[in-house]
């Protein structure tokens, strides 16, 4: 009936899952690694300066403007003071 016990053959999901695991070493390696390139540490000095000129407390007026508010079209009067 059977010629003895079935043999698995496993090596191909084994080669792809070997494939998967360096791939992702790689991928890892390439993003977290240390940059290669030519750019190099800036070592000159950089000096920034902030001026603001704020208004003067004179240049407010001390008081409100006054306002006045015109009919409407049809002649009601509206928020008169």
């Amino acid at each position: 009936m059977s010629d003895g016990p079935r043999e698995r053959h496993d090596g191909g999901l084994y080669f792809i899952l070997g494939a998967i695991v360096v791939a992702l070493g790689v991928l890892i390696w390439m993003v977290m690694g240390e940059p290669t390139g030519t750019a190099s540490p800036d070592t000159s000095s950089v000096s920034i300066t902030n001026q603001v000129d704020a208004p003067s407390n004179d240049a407010a007026p001390e008081e409100p403007a006054e306002v006045t508010v015109a009919p409407s079209a049809d002649g009601a009067k509206t928020n008169e003071n």
